[in-house]
């Protein structure tokens, strides 16, 4: 038995102790015994070959992985559960490595005849189809020997044959995680392989992977371990290459004695700068210093290479002193440092690309403007700039016809910035159409992203060469003279923008991510401003936003700047603050309502008056910015929820989407994406509120949020509005309906939640459009069409074959072949022969259309198609397309009894063990106010107890029950009842639960299910009707004698009175003639006569009612089917009480459902 517990393997989570394994070079063998033994381990894998959901794939058992896990692939060819979210992201592997994880499934792995279950999570970065880890194997006490190379489960029970490694066999060598290669580098790279630990093995490069890449990779003799080995990986060009995972490295087979090995094939002719030594694993960029380790090349450089630039031990640990995982900062450290020349600005340099062109002016005469008059001061400021730029090469001096004035701004932080005025050049010169990226659109790419990086530039522009032709456009003048750009200036409105964010879901892919960044700045000579960038940060300020995981907010620098702007003085003021906060504005819910007592100062000539009202807004807005909604990011695989309103100032909405409380796992929340509002224009303020709902559900749905799947819009107005093409004045004016019009031919599918349409119940019933049944029901086809279908039918081709031979078929000049058919009084018509494809479009025209079809039934759709096409089985492919019509088993009643079996209930073996209870009414009041009736029924000996109150409420439901059973009669066993609020209420459910009663309760929308009450309900009412007066007011009094007369007349279930079993003798009747009274001779003579009384009454009773409650069963079960339904099948749902029901047109059923 080989021992295997401590094993660890390239999946093994690190999240608990966050410490990094150790990673071990090749020919380093430390980690296993140098015996014969060693050699029999290599001929088996850990891998075995079982159904998982009834799919055989291939496992791999891994001893040292905590977690099983399965690859998304794999789970898509197999019939599963639906997949579950978890709390767990990612997981580390013992490679430092990251696995994402997208949710959680139960699976079932069949050990020959046993089968086990395993929570799986499920994951798109494995190499191999499945893992099982030690959570399956501790739960079925799993035992993996590799004497008899097999897997044993449950103290060896069964078990099952490891896949053997065979020899000749090659097997592929995967890479994890995607590398970039810079250039002249090697790279040491772990390959992936289906095998734990193996001895040498001979590794053969992928060629077509080197041709491809323009990359070297060496034949070598490897050491597996833990699925790993190391191989090298060499970029000898200019440019660095980019390798994605998973893509395939080559090959591996164990080596043997007489195994030739061959060299490096030449695949290129570029001349390597690398020794012909083995290079180390890690070497420093400096010194060239070999190191083992990536810490130990982290220490040297912090020790012995920090001062071969500025920015090593300041910039660099600036940006990662913030990570507290000491790996990650490790990490962070080295992949920055690799790119140490971005942060170096000592020296300007111009980066590598080709001169740019961005002034195209046409034939436009040059403009030259006069220099403005500055102040000592800025002239000073302005020598200054020239000279710097002056000595960067960024300026030289000029003789062009074009000139500019110099203006000096203040910045943000009071310090002055040195501008150039190209407003009139930039008037004249053309406008690039290409498309600037919108801050929403930006701002919503970063969802699902946990961690951020922002590079800035280090002046921008000035770093991108300019066209040669084109500097003289850029001259400026000063009061020195005049000047021109080599490079880009500032200020034209056709250059590009240069803000940079980086953004991953992990860590790890940030790190990828990040370096490509950085590799392309580098690579193009670009300078960053290290005072403005910021790495692995969790929030970020960008745009004007605080980004951050939970979703983003205004930036606090403008809200500060927002707070302390002072009241207005002037309608100027007023409205700049307007806009300064309308930049914010899908953060504050009913903005423009709020602002609109400010709006009226954008308009010229409005006078400047400020009352309580304008500054009531202002205090509003105010408060509002500094408490603002955090807005997540949207997720487009959920469903967007629009929620609008509209008032008689303005319409507005809230774009939402369900996420899960971070406090309750199961409790779904409601979190805003955006706000959006506006004030109602002069016409639309003379709008009806229904108008006004309208307009609200219409410019906010389709207008604002452009999305890609249906949204829910969740308002309280009519359903119609978003599904009728046709409208009524009384309810949408033209121009609403004008933007209905528009609208509809947005891609979105609009719906209204289900539980808002109650409003649409007293209104006016809905046009449903026609346009739509037609259009999607378009089944025309001309006679070529039908001959193209008529030969590509195998069957019809034979038919036309020997169409001669068979005088029932003709074939017309169109190639269309008919079928000859004999009807009444001699009577024969030409049918076209319909081939298999065009039937289901006949069959929905002549069934589903509105006007061929409208639903008929079998027989008049087949007698309406019989007169105009043929085909074999004619009458049975109708049948089934109308068994199957979805609208037809929602819409048509059935004619037929209902199907299910009677299911009857045993009766009980005593009186009074099991009772049934129902309130009966509201019926006419009667003179004492009592408008219900309470009905209690003995289910054996059909006595019954009944009252009259004056209301239906859980406390009348009590006392009747307190005090005229219990404490008349005694406690039962058992009371059903339905489930009405008054016998479902903590007060009744309180008083059977202390009396020690069963309380039963039957099913919704199946009175069925308490058929004796219900049944005595039938026979005493009309009775009862007839003993009352002509005004029903008396019908109160008449209840208890109705009650009596009931239980002291036989019955026919039992066969005996409800008084005979419930008391034991037999009623007296006040018109019954006097007779002796029986008395016994003793009590306990008496006694004897009693219990054999009941003992043959009693049981003579069930009998009676056994045998009635069969013969009932027979007649209801007569001509009634009983279908039997399966897990999964779709079934159309009886709806008991519709919410939309208009008199008689109401939907009795929806679905399908499953």
């Amino acid at each position: 038995m080989v021992e295997t517990t401590g094993a660890r393997s390239y999946c093994q989570t690190l999240s608990q102790s966050k410490k990094r394994s150790t990673r071990y070079l090749d020919g380093d063998t430390s980690w296993i015994k140098k015996t014969p033994s060693s050699s029999y381990l290599s001929s088996y894998s850990s891998s075995i070959k079982v159904p998982v959901n009834n799919y055989i794939t291939k496992v791999l058992v891994d001893t040292g992985a905590a977690l099983s896990l399965i690859h998304e692939k794999t789970l898509q060819c197999m019939r599963h559960y639906s997949i579950t979210s978890c709390s767990l992201k990612e997981v580390h592997t013992a490679n430092s490595g990251f696995i994402s994880l997208l949710g959680l499934v139960n699976l079932k792995v069949k050990i020959n005849h046993i089968i086990t279950t395993v929570d799986a999570y499920v994951t798109r970065d494995l190499v191999c189809p499945m893992i099982l880890g030690r959570d399956w194997i501790q739960k079925h006490h799993v035992n993996i020997n590799f004497s008899t190379n097999r897997i044993y489960i449950y103290d060896s029970r069964t078990s099952v044959p490891l896949l053997p490694v065979s020899s000749t066999e090659p097997l592929t060598m995967l890479l994890e995680h995607s590398i970039v290669i810079p250039p002249f580098h090697e790279k040491f790279i772990p390959g992936y392989v289906p095998i734990h630990s193996l001895l040498n093995v001979v590794f053969t490069p992928n060629l077509a992977l080197q041709k491809s890449k323009l990359i070297l990779i060496p034949h070598s003799v490897l050491h597996i371990r833990d699925y790993h080995g190391i191989i090298s990986i060499k970029n000898n060009i200019q440019r660095p290459k980019t390798i994605p995972r998973h893509t395939p490295l080559g090959s591996i087979i164990p080596s043997s004695e007489d195994l030739h090995i061959n060299t490096i094939p030449e695949i290129c002719d570029t001349t390597s700068h690398f020794s012909s030594s083995p290079l180390p694993l890690f070497s420093c960029i400096h010194c060239a210093v070999a190191c083992a380790t990536e810490t130990d090349l982290y220490e040297h450089l912090l020790a012995c290479c920090n001062n071969h630039s500025t920015c090593t031990t300041t910039t660099i640990d600036k940006f990662v002193e913030h990570i507290d995982d000491s790996f990650q900062r490790m990490k962070a450290y080295l992949m920055l440092h690799q790119y140490y020349q971005l942060f170096d600005v000592s020296s300007a340099t111009g980066i590598t690309c080709t001169p740019q062109r961005a002034i195209n002016t046409g034939s436009h005469a040059p403009l030259a403007v006069h220099p403005r008059r500055v102040s000592h001061l800025n002239r000073q400021i302005i020598n200054d700039q020239v000279k710097n730029m002056l000595d960067n090469e960024i300026i030289s001096p000029s003789t062009s016809p074009w000139a500019s004035p110099v203006v000096i701004v203040k910045k943000h932080d009071g310090s002055p910035r040195f501008c150039i005025d190209y407003r009139q050049l930039n008037y004249i010169t053309q406008k690039d159409v290409y498309p600037l990226p919108r801050i929403d659109d930006v701002l919503e790419r970063l969802n699902g992203s946990n961690i951020f990086s922002k590079l800035d530039l280090r002046s921008g522009y000035f770093q991108v060469p300019l066209a040669p032709d084109e500097r003289e456009k850029t001259a400026f003048i000063t009061h020195d003279g005049l000047w021109q750009f080599n490079r880009l200036p500032q200020g034209f409105k056709n250059f590009t923008i240069y803000d940079i964010v980086v953004y991953s879901s992990s860590f790890a892919q940030h790190l990828i991510d990040l370096n490509k960044v950085c590799a392309a700045l580098n690579n193009s000579n670009f300078k960053l401003n290290h005072i403005k960038c910021s790495f692995f940060q969790n929030n970020i300020s960008f745009l004007g936003h605080h980004i951050s995981v939970a979703g983003c907010l205004p930036n606090n620098d403008n809200i500060r700047a927002i707070m302390q702007f002072p009241i207005p003085l002037s309608g100027k003021a007023a409205y700049s603050f307007l806009q300064m906060v309308g930049f914010y504005r899908k953060f504050i819910p009913r903005f423009a309502q709020i602002s609109s007592p400010l709006n009226k100062f954008n308009r010229k000539g409005i006078p400047f008056i400020w009352t309580d009202i304008e500054q009531s807004a202002f205090d509003q807005l105010k408060a509002a910015i500094t408490s603002p909604a955090v807005l997540i990011f949207p997720d487009p695989n959920k469903i967007y929820i629009i929620r609008t309103d509209a008032s008689r100032v303005g319409i507005g909405a809230v774009l939402l989407q369900k996420q899960v409380s971070t406090n309750n796992k199961t409790t779904p929340v409601y979190k805003p994406i955006a706000f959006a509002s506006r004030t109602l224009k002069a016409a639309e303020t003379r709008y009806s509120t229904i108008e006004l709902e309208t307009l609200a559900i219409w410019w906010n749905a389709l207008s604002r949020y452009p999305v890609d799947q249906p949204d829910v819009i969740d308002d309280t107005e009519p359903h119609y509005i978003t599904s009728s093409t046709q409208t009524d004045n009384i309810f949408i004016n033209a121009v609403v309906t004008r933007s209905m019009t528009r609208k509809r031919q947005s891609p979105a599918n609009l719906s209204i939640q289900q539980q808002q349409r109650a409003k649409l119940c007293s209104n006016k019933a809905p046009v449903e459009s026609s346009t739509s049944s037609i259009k999607n029901i378009q089944i025309y086809f001309d006679d070529d069409t039908l001959a193209q279908r008529q030969n590509e039918d195998p069957d019809i081709q034979k038919i036309k074959y020997n169409h001669k031979l068979n005088p029932n078929y003709i074939i017309d000049k169109a190639d269309v072949l008919f079928r000859i058919v004999k009807r009444k009084f001699g009577q024969h018509l030409n049918l076209r022969y319909l081939p298999a494809s065009l039937i289901p479009k006949v069959l929905s025209a002549y069934h589903n259309s509105t006007f061929a079809g409208a639903h008929f039934g079998i027989k008049r759709t087949f007698y309406k198609i019989r007169d105009r096409f043929y085909w074999p089985h004619m009458y049975k492919d109708i049948e089934h397309h109308i068994l199957s019509c979805i609208n037809c088993r929602k819409n048509k009643p059935s004619r037929r009894k209902p199907d299910g079996h009677l299911q009857s209930i045993e009766p009980p073996h005593g009186v009074w063990e099991r009772l049934a209870m129902d309130y009966v009414g509201p019926v006419p009041e009667s003179k004492s106010g009592n408008k219900y009736f309470l009905v209690l029924t003995d289910l054996f000996s059909k006595f019954v107890v009944t009252k009259a109150v004056s209301n239906n409420t859980s406390i009348t439901a009590a006392r009747f029950l307190l005090y005229d059973v219990f404490m008349t009669y005694g406690v039962p066993l058992e009371i059903i009842t339905d489930n009405g609020c008054h016998f479902t209420s903590s007060l009744y459910e309180s008083l059977i639960r202390l009396a020690g009663c069963c309380h039963i309760k039957t099913t919704p929308y199946n009175p069925q299910a308490n058929g004796q009450c219900e049944r005595h309900n039938a026979t005493l009412v009309p009775n009862l009707i007839a003993l009352s007066n002509r005004s029903k007011s008396d019908w109160d009094q008449q209840l208890i004698p109705t009650a009596y007369n009931y239980n002291t007349t036989r019955h026919d279930s039992t066969g005996y009175a409800p008084f005979e079993l419930m008391f034991a003798r037999a009623p007296r009747f006040i018109f019954d003639f006097l007779s002796p009274p029986s008395i016994p001779s003793n009590a306990k003579n008496y006694r004897q006569q009693m219990n054999l009384f009941l003992e043959h009454t009693l049981l003579a009773a069930r009998n009676h009612n056994i045998h009635h409650q069969v013969k009932a069963k027979q007649r209801y079960d007569s001509n009634r089917s009983d279908p039997q339904y399966y897990i999964g099948q779709r079934v159309v749902i009886r709806n008991p009480n519709p919410k939309d029901k208009q008199e008689n047109l109401c939907c009795p059923k929806y679905g399908p459902q499953s």
